[in-house]
């Protein structure tokens, strides 16, 4: 891994130093999302004195995840210019597109994928013992954790995969520390969604890779003593998550929604009425208020007790982006996420195998909560992406690999 920053020179390490970043800062800092933009300023300076304008012309034009992308910005910028966007979702779309469009296709490494990885697990490890163990914060973190632990159960998933195709001891090795520490964070964070989104995730590409490639016990062994020990570890936190959601489920069951899968339920319900008045470009910043109009008389404790608190989402990626953005806006989030199926239905390929198993997490993942509305998981997504997608060490067919 040395070698391979050590072969980078100092002009291409600064064209890719926002990848370092998205990898690390980007979630770990409370202000990772302002200094991204510095970061992506100065490596695009740098990639035009490099590289000829032809250059970043041919980039966009043979690469339809861009195409994608920029789809997304327009109509984001006209949402923002009339009934309202996040402005923090359209500067991670903004940078994201500028900084892709500058990348170099041969800096997207296998080896640097690997590098970053290492570096996201190791982070992730480090923030969540920290702040639940020595600190003893439980998942009390001064970040939002349901965002923070969707990353590090997207490491995790990739390292499961990495694990099957690399044949170096060494690699592999870091492999099984990456997806020890993914998990122990995903754990340790206690956030359901993402517990659920990293064991739908992982069991599909297990199965996906023992179907095509013949089970290695030598490998299954060892993941499975791996989630032995992370269980463990977190042990004291998932009983009590568990207990947690057997009582709340015990009250939904007796008509109280005032917990929280309980209010998750009562908002989603909303959120399908409110789709209903605006359905072709949705609300915008007018659907708090159109929340309260619509509920504001209603006799329901659960539903008033949610307008005193004015929901900014409604727990549900699509809903939300349903009720926010409308049937075109939801277009444009499912699109991405269908080329990329497309692309692993066609090619079978690693790097498809990787981005697909991305895709399982955030829609997984997006049944409770909202990850492609948080703006460093955008970048993740969008950069990721391309960066798999322009690697040509990632297209050979999974069943070929031996």
């Amino acid at each position: 891994m040395i070698k391979t920053i050590n072969k980078l020179n100092v002009v291409n390490l600064i064209i890719i130093m926002p990848l370092f970043w998205v990898f690390s800062g980007l979630f770990y800092s409370s202000s990772g999302k302002k200094q991204i933009g510095v970061i992506i300023f100065i490596s695009i300076l740098v990639s035009i004195v490099k590289y000829d304008y032809k250059y970043f012309l041919s980039n966009f034009k043979n690469n339809k995840i861009l195409w994608l992308l920029l789809a997304s910005i327009i109509y984001a910028l006209g949402c923002y210019f009339t009934i309202g966007y996040s402005s923090g979702s359209l500067r991670a779309l903004i940078f994201s597109f500028l900084f892709l469009i500058i990348l170099p296709k041969s800096l997207c490494t296998k080896k640097l994928l690997y590098i970053l990885m290492l570096i996201g697990s190791i982070f992730s490890l480090s923030y969540a013992v920290w702040y639940s163990f020595v600190l003893g914060q439980g998942r009390n973190w001064p970040l939002n954790v349901i965002p923070f632990t969707t990353f590090a159960a997207i490491i995790g998933v990739f390292s499961i995969i990495l694990i099957y195709f690399e044949h170096s001891k060494i690699r592999r090795t870091m492999f099984f520390f990456c997806l020890f520490g993914a998990s122990l964070c995903v754990m340790i964070g206690q956030s359901r969604g993402v517990w659920l989104a990293l064991i739908v995730a992982a069991l599909f590409c297990v199965l996906i890779l023992s179907y095509r490639k013949k089970a290695n016990i030598k490998l299954l062994l060892p993941m499975f003593l791996m989630v032995l020990m992370v269980g463990f570890i977190a042990a004291p936190k998932i009983e009590s998550r568990i207990n947690q959601t057997k009582q709340e489920i015990s009250r939904i069951t007796s008509g109280d929604y005032s917990s929280s899968i309980g209010l998750r339920i009562k908002m989603w319900s909303a959120a399908i009425k409110l789709s209903t008045i605006s359905p072709i470009i949705g609300l915008g910043d007018k659907h708090e208020e159109k929340f309260i109009e619509l509920y504001e008389n209603n006799t329901d404790s659960q539903l008033q007790s949610l307008i005193h608190l004015t929901p900014t989402h409604y727990h549900m990626q699509f809903l939300t982006t349903l009720v926010k953005s409308g049937w075109i806006g939801l277009l444009l989030l499912i699109l991405p996420l269908i080329y990329i199926t497309t692309v692993f239905y066609k090619e079978r390929s690693v790097g498809s195998l990787l981005l697909f198993s991305m895709v399982v997490v955030y829609i997984i993942t997006g049944l409770t909560d909202k990850p492609l509305n948080h703006a460093p998981h955008i970048m993740l997504f969008w950069i990721t992406s391309y960066f798999i997608l322009n690697n040509p060490e990632f297209s050979r067919h999974y069943k070929c690999i031996e």
